[in-house]
């Protein structure tokens, strides 16, 4: 079938420079008592480089200026990207409801942005597209039901690139992986987030709400807001 689902928002106002997704109730079936650990939104950094997604949430690094965003849903995973965007990132999402909304960093939304459907309550894979529009950008983020996959950086464009949030990027790398704790090299963590390892190493020298540990092999383990304050 393909897109089951389509929300398009053609002026969407940022709060904080930020494009929010995040779960909807539209049949009051869940109790928000798991504030979701290290994949709430409350922990760690904030969107990341382009994005970042964890339980009930997706952050888009936007502008403060008006956004262009579509929001799909997928029966199975979409077909490559044949547009020349210039970010590219996979994320997974947990949906503890099986519908999202968009919204804003303060909450609100505004008129068709609620009950959107996914599907059964559980993991999704978001692909976060991205491409610069006058001031702001335009936004398509597809959706479809997937098993746990750590997010992955396809695209990244040196225009659009912020050094400055590669520690919210390994974050998320570590925060998806088991108990929160990544084991890599520097190289590798360099090619996944498509980055400079110098980059890479300053953003570890410099991170608060990572520990990392070892010399070629490191260890990271993401913290959550607890332990850093």
């Amino acid at each position: 079938m393909g897109v089951i689902a389509r929300l398009h928002e053609e002026r969407y106002g940022p709060e904080f420079s930020s494009v929010v997704i995040r779960d909807d109730d539209p049949h009051h079936r869940f109790d928000d008592g798991d504030d979701g650990g290290l994949l709430g939104e409350s922990s760690g950094s904030l969107w990341g480089t382009v994005a970042r997604a964890g339980c009930g949430f997706l952050q888009l690094n936007a502008t403060d200026s008006d956004q262009r965003v579509l929001i799909e849903a997928h029966d199975t995973a979409p077909e490559p990207e044949t547009r020349a965007w210039s970010d590219v990132v996979e994320t997974p999402y947990f949906c503890r409801t099986g519908f999202i909304h968009l919204t804003r960093t303060t909450g609100g939304t505004g008129p068709g942005w609620t009950g959107f459907p996914l599907g059964d309550p559980g993991y999704y894979r978001a692909r976060v597209c991205r491409a610069v529009a006058g001031d702001g950008f335009d936004w398509v983020v597809r959706f479809w039901a997937a098993h746990l996959i750590r997010p992955a950086w396809l695209i990244r464009g040196s225009e659009t690139f912020r050094p400055d949030c590669l520690e919210d990027d390994i974050y998320a790398l570590a925060s998806w992986s088991p108990a929160g704790r990544l084991t890599t090299t520097l190289d590798d963590l360099a090619r996944t987030v498509l980055a400079d390892p110098a980059l890479v190493g300053a953003a570890l020298a410099s991170t608060s709400h990572l520990t990392v540990a070892g010399e070629t092999w490191l260890t990271i383990q993401a913290l959550s807001d607890e332990d850093v304050y």
